[in-house]
């Protein structure tokens, strides 16, 4: 299984958009979440633990303590700019070139998308084959996460510039 990545930056949302080439079968499978993770730059479980830290950080900060202390004003400032996901809404498989899935690269795709999903980042699945796909409606992929497949990477991009508002 080959792996690549090409990003794109559309008015200040970034997409990552991943080719994936190959059979996405259980030998391989396993490995898609940790090359999505390096593609990508973020670690969703990273991103979860600086999520869960800022939380602990606000909700441990009293209204008084925000007036009285000006440098803790400014920690609280500097922690709510921080991103968590370095600015990514969403990330883009593109299946073209993937001819093969069996339940175990099912079972991994459930897992990246549940993982981003649990950050704020969208994955949408692009161009699968007909295997691909009647795999996916077999092992009831599609029941949770149709909405997220689509025919072409340009669906999902036009999808996206339509919901955001811009003009295609």
């Amino acid at each position: 299984m080959v792996v690549s990545e090409r990003s794109l930056q559309i008015q200040n949302a970034e997409q990552r958009i991943i080719s994936v080439l190959g059979t996405f079968a259980s030998g391989r499978s396993p490995r898609i979440s940790q090359r999505v993770v390096k593609l990508t730059g973020i670690d969703p479980v990273k991103a979860r633990k600086k999520q869960k830290q800022f939380n602990q950080v606000e909700t441990n900060i009293s209204p008084t303590d925000v007036t009285e202390n000006c440098d803790l004003t400014l920690q609280l400032e500097s922690k709510m700019s921080e991103k968590f996901v370095d600015g990514v809404e969403i990330v883009i498989l593109d299946f073209s070139g993937v001819n093969f899935i069996d339940i175990v690269g099912i079972k991994a795709l459930k897992r990246v998308c549940t993982d981003y999903n649990s950050i704020g980042i969208q994955v949408y699945i692009a161009s699968c084959n007909d295997t691909v796909t009647s795999m996916m409606t077999s092992t009831d992929f599609m029941k949770n996460y149709e909405e997220t497949v689509y025919l072409t990477v340009n669906c999902i991009l036009t999808h996206k510039k339509l919901r955001s508002g811009l003009h295609v």
